[in-house]
């Protein structure tokens, strides 16, 4: 037994056999079944973005060309990618990732070096700078790079996957990107200086972990990676509030190396008079504050994320910030963009800001037996405990729209309440039936990284013209995920989509007619802005900042009128 272990520390990757055809054939199939049982949008993908997830006749013929257990894992990422899902993806057991002290991104159509850290990448050996465009990776022109890498990432907007592959230039991890192993110990990166003349630099990569050749030929089953058999030991918490959380749950899978994502400080500068109220200290979660412009008080928030640590303390914080901008501004201004998503916070956010009542969008839910099990299993440990009879009602009728799904032989349930039993909503009130909510106009800012719940608060905003929305189009992430194993062999877990949410009003689209759904289409602005420019770039975004300031102006005159 001594002599096997060392033989392999010595070895190491060397050491590790492929798989055979007929276990990545097997792998493959499990992936497509997982997707073909549990994927909410599938005929949305199938009739809109013409891809149908049920023919895998050509995807098995790469699967059996692949060279070996890495390119293997790549027809996967690109089989799932290919559904441009931003909450689907597949994910490979590797902790293995290189990484260089720096960050790109999209302005203007170009790829920008956006930071660089100088205590590992000292100007004298490598004097590019923020603004530099990066012209080639590795030989290769740009352009050529994110198209490939596009290819490993699903992403419900084109605009978005592009600056998220921007952000993986950078980084790239072996679970998203199977032959990083394979990368050599730089990075051959083609830059366009401030002066005009293209250099190309070797930049030494910063490995960490163990990078994986191969799956290995025989690997063992592992226990309990994943069960949807729920614990329901006493003293755990309530399995019938972890079935709904996971429900209500609308936030992204990856974090993309994007500055500004999902941080609470803008990343652009504020006017010179603006006075910071909320995001000084470590535990405000927004960030706030007021300024004068055109001899109006406009009030600013950012709202990193809608999964606060608290959701309780982060309504509480809000509600006395609101208080405060009813009484001393004019209008609001409302941060939503770089924007994961989160959970039912944002509809305590909605309550605060919405002086009326509206309404939430809908979900229709994949409709599986272990969905259905589930659902029965939340309702008798919510009768068990007495939950309250709101919740009560909510689970009884899932499990009966499941159910009925099931027995009709439909793929999805009818539109369903998230985050409550019902999509009627009242904004905030106190005890004696007094709106709490902001009653003034506001701008609503969002653009390409506004997604999952981001996406669903912006419907809101507009399906209920509480505000205008300012920026771009949202990114397009309509529906929670969940996930499974997705290969016996290879020990890959896919995330999938298991709702689709419905707008309350139907809006017309270029490419796949009117529709209600929120995935990959998104939420369109009713003031279209691009932050990604240069001129943005250069001036900490300054012109983006007054052009919001312009419609938070035009929006106050309205109403003066």
């Amino acid at each position: 037994m001594g002599v096997r272990v060392w033989l392999f520390l010595l070895l190491g990757p060397a050491a590790y056999c492929q798989l055979s055809e007929k276990q990545r054939v097997f792998d493959f199939q499990q992936l497509a079944s997982v997707f073909a049982k549990n994927y909410a949008p599938y005929e949305w993908k199938r009739d809109a973005l013409k891809f149908d997830l049920y023919e895998v006749a050509p995807w098995l013929e790469r699967v059996r060309a692949a060279q070996d257990d890495l390119e293997f894992w790549e027809v996967c990422a690109m089989y799932v990618a290919s559904l441009r899902d931003s909450h689907a993806g597949v994910s490979f057991p590797s902790n293995f990732a290189a990484t260089i002290s720096a960050t790109a991104d999209i302005y203007g159509g170009k790829v920008l070096i956006e930071s660089v850290t100088r205590s590992t990448l000292p100007a004298d050996r490598f004097p590019f700078t923020r603004g530099d465009e990066i012209v080639s990776v590795d030989g290769r022109p740009i352009a050529e790079w994110l198209d490939q890498t596009i290819h490993l990432l699903g992403e419900g907007s084109e605009r978005a996957a592009r600056r998220w592959a921007a952000g993986y230039l950078f980084n790239r991890p072996q679970s998203v990107f199977p032959t990083a192993a394979r990368l050599g110990g730089t990075l051959k990166l083609g830059v366009r200086l401030a002066s005009g003349e293209v250099r190309e630099f070797e930049i030494p990569w910063t490995k960490r972990g163990y990078p994986l050749p191969g799956a290995g030929r025989t690997p063992n089953p592992v226990a309990g990676l994943w069960s949807r058999t729920p614990k329901l030991a006493s003293g755990e918490r309530p399995y019938y509030e972890e079935f709904l959380e996971a429900l209500d749950r609308k936030s992204m899978r990856e974090t993309p190396r994007v500055t500004g994502y999902g941080a609470r400080a803008p990343y652009y500068s504020l006017p010179s008079n603006f006075v910071q109220r909320l995001g000084r200290r470590t535990t405000d979660f927004h960030y706030s504050g007021i300024y004068e412009a055109g001899g109006k008080r406009i009030a600013f928030l950012r709202i990193p994320s809608f999964q606060p640590s608290s959701s309780a303390a982060a309504a509480q914080e809000l509600e006395t910030e609101v208080a405060f901008f009813k009484d001393n501004a004019d209008g609001l201004v409302v941060d939503i963009t770089r924007n994961p998503g989160g959970s039912c916070y944002g509809l305590e956010a909605l309550r605060r800001l919405i002086p009326q009542p509206f309404q939430l969008p809908a979900d229709e839910i994949r409709a599986t037996l272990s969905t259905s099990y589930a659902a029965e299993l939340a309702l008798i440990d919510a009768r068990n405990r007495r939950a309250e009879p709101v919740v009560i009602e909510r689970l009884e009728r899932i499990f009966r729209e499941v159910r009925n799904a099931l027995a009709e032989d439909r793929g999805r349930t009818s539109p369903l309440p998230f985050c409550g039993s019902t999509v009627d909503q009242l904004p905030a009130m106190d005890s004696t039936g007094k709106v709490l909510a902001y009653t003034g106009p506001l701008v609503l800012l969002v653009d390409e990284l506004t997604a999952s719940w981001g996406d669903i608060f912006a419907a809101v905003i507009q399906d209920n013209r509480r505000g205008t929305l300012f920026g771009m189009f949202t990114n397009g992430a309509g529906g929670s995920y969940d996930t499974a194993p997705a290969g016996f062999f290879s020990e890959m877990t896919a995330s999938f989509t298991n709702t689709i949410s419905v707008r309350q009003r139907v809006v017309q689209t270029s490419w796949a007619g009117v529709t209600g759904y929120l995935e990959n289409t998104g939420v369109e602005p009713d003031i279209f802005y691009d932050f990604m420019t240069r001129e943005n770039f250069d001036n900490s975004g300054r012109p983006f900042v007054e052009a919001f300031t312009a419609a938070i102006l035009a929006e106050i005159a309205k109403e003066q009128r």
